[in-house]
């Protein structure tokens, strides 16, 4: 039987190999840059800002009213929405936009004032 001899090339690449890869294996703690050490940890920030820009910090507790309303316009509002009969949003009259029905091709729309 004949013994399998390998060459001299495939002997040398494996150290190689080998030191390749426990290099690369040793770098994969950096890939993320906020795990590491000494880094911005941005755990809690959102509420930390929060609470630093809150006047009144009890009000992130538990909110209070205006003192000034009794509620009684909100269920108006409410009941108009129930019942079908909301109040037509005003016209600001900042631009008179208008479909035409000419067939210049030139979009369909045409605005300004007359």
């Amino acid at each position: 039987m004949r013994s399998k001899s390998r060459s001299p090339a495939l002997l040398c690449a494996w150290p190689i190999l080998a030191f390749a890869i426990l290099t690369l294996s040793a770098c994969a703690g950096l890939t993320d840059p906020y795990k590491r050490p000494g880094t911005w940890d941005i755990t809690g920030s959102n509420d930390t800002n929060l609470q630093a820009m809150v006047a009144t910090p009890g009000d992130l507790e538990e909110g209070h009213g205006d003192g000034l309303s009794t509620g009684q316009a909100a269920a108006a509002a409410i009941a108009r929405l129930r019942s079908g009969h909301v109040y037509p949003l005003p016209d600001t009259a900042l631009s008179d936009v208008k479909v035409s029905s000419s067939g210049s091709g030139s979009g369909g729309t045409s605005g300004g004032t007359q």
